[in-house]
């Protein structure tokens, strides 16, 4: 297999990715809008930042599909990153859910990254998902075990759908 078909094959999971996490974020980030109900400055910075997420990702896909190469991929997942820790932090104290957009970088590094790509993203979104918690005070046992079960889902998600879409078996099992 040479570069061209390695990069064809990898737009293609980023595309395949894209369809499903994509219109669940931006679901997820309706809800939370719609059904908190949040006012003034909350209210504002989260649809500030549900325009920029949605424009970003509609001109990041073309340009993907277009051969953009593997560093603007970086770009768009850690740019999502970056807005989804944005708005779970601003808006996840008024909707509980909202956490699951953090899943959606990780899941996507795994759908088409390696297995190193996958476990920092999920590093990554894990790390963040216990800033929040600590910036917001949380400090209760349950507080803390809700963000460590949050966090296993994350790590064994991601390990999950990036060991099946190879089809290979865990690395134990090999």
């Amino acid at each position: 297999m040479n570069d061209s078909d390695h990069l064809q094959r990898d737009t293609k999971r980023v595309a395949l990715a894209n369809i499903y996490t994509f219109p669940l974020t931006v679901i997820l980030l309706a809800m939370g809008l719609a059904l908190s109900q949040p006012v003034g400055l909350v209210r504002n910075t989260s649809l500030g930042l549900i325009f920029f997420y949605i424009a970003f990702n509609l001109v990041a896909v073309r340009m993907i599909a277009g051969g953009a190469g593997h560093t603007f991929r970086l770009v768009k997942l850690y740019t999502n990153l970056a807005v989804n820790s944005a708005v779970v932090f601003i808006l996840g104290q008024h909707w509980e859910p909202m956490w699951l957009i953090l899943v959606l970088a990780p899941v996507s590094a795994a759908i088409y990254g390696t297995r190193r790509q996958a476990l920092v993203s999920a590093a990554q979104a894990s790390v963040i998902l216990l800033a929040i918690q600590a910036l917001r005070g949380g400090s209760s046992a349950l507080d803390w075990g809700e963000q460590a079960a949050q966090v296993l889902f994350v790590l064994i998600l991601t390990l999950l759908i990036n060991s099946s879409r190879a089809g290979a078996p865990p690395p134990a099992a090999r």
